[in-house]
């Protein structure tokens, strides 16, 4: 666990991969996923933003749609994005986000070595929206 002094800004990261689940099991699975993805955030020193969390037992609550803008609206505010979910590509909310992260010209992380690297350095550059469309689409 790293020390900093108050002097230190924290990088806010923003937690993406799956959420929706065909029962109500998988949610949960999905959230479990997503709060230990966040707890190793936070012991590299960032502070995790996690909207699995946040908004667990709201599914269903508005449209899907309120959903995905209100998550989407959330990464505002943020450093960077990780990508905790190999599987992320059928998730409809998580290419949305990696599309925003290409808006916003965040750093993306698919390993928290990677962002590790960038916590100590801050030189990381984010992809183009070239290259995460073409992630998107397996051609990276």
């Amino acid at each position: 666990m790293r020390q900093y002094t108050t002097e230190h800004r924290m990088k806010i990261v923003y937690i993406a991969g799956r959420f929706r689940s065909a029962t109500p099991y998988g949610v949960h699975l999905n959230v479990m996923a997503a709060e230990a993805a966040a707890l190793t955030v936070a012991d590299v020193g960032a502070v995790p933003l996690c909207p699995h969390t946040m908004y667990k037992n709201f599914d269903g609550t508005e449209t899907g749609q309120f959903w995905l803008n209100a998550t989407r609206r959330l990464m505002d505010g943020c450093d960077a994005i990780y990508i905790f979910d190999a599987d992320w590509r059928s998730s409809e909310g998580t290419v949305g986000e990696l599309r925003k992260a290409g808006v916003l010209e965040i750093p993306v992380f698919f390993r928290i070595t990677e962002m590790c690297m960038w916590l100590d350095s801050s030189l990381h550059k984010p992809l183009s929206a070239e290259a995460i469309e073409g992630m998107i689409h397996e051609r990276f």
